[in-house]
């Protein structure tokens, strides 16, 4: 029985470490890729487009149903 908890405790000790292994090597990888050219794609497809009001000339984000300067639809 005593050798049956020391295994287990061994192998939860074993998969402790394991995740911290893995942990560490994950957040690595992601603070390579940030500023890299994938995370710069990525930031470009968060924002929206903007279109350019007619009556008033101002630009506004395309998600608007109207003109927030003037009103013009």
């Amino acid at each position: 029985m005593m050798e049956l908890v020391l295994l287990i405790i061994g192998a939860a000790i074993s998969y402790f470490i394991l995740y911290l292994v893995v942990k560490a090597a994950v957040k690595d990888a992601i603070l390579e890729t940030k500023g890299t050219k994938y995370d710069q794609d990525e930031q470009e497809q968060d924002t929206i487009a903007k279109i350019k009001c007619p009556a008033c000339g101002q630009n506004y984000e395309m998600d608007y149903p109207k003109c927030p300067f003037c009103g013009h639809q």
